[in-house]
């Protein structure tokens, strides 16, 4: 009876195993999509950007080197 109950037990840790192994395998090849869409929205975001920098590089103003969110910094972390 008890070379049945350990039989048992091992058999469910492989099954366990092999079940976190097979959902490694997805997560990673879902991670691998994710990477791929993501290096194709910056590319597309890199098209984008110069195109738009190309067409306002005559228009210049004081505050063109400062990001909005650098300018807002003080406000967000509750400076002093």
């Amino acid at each position: 009876m008890k070379q049945i109950r350990q039989l048992d037990k091992d058999t469910l840790i492989v099954g366990v195993l092999i079940l976190m192994v097979l959902f490694s395998i997805v997560q990673a090849v879902q991670l691998a999509g994710m990477k791929s869409d993501i290096s194709e929205l910056g590319a597309t975001k890199s098209i984008k950007a110069t195109s738009a920098s190309k067409t306002s590089s005559g228009k210049s103003s004081g505050s063109a080197g400062t990001p909005t969110n650098l300018k807002n910094l003080p406000g967000m972390v509750g400076g002093c």
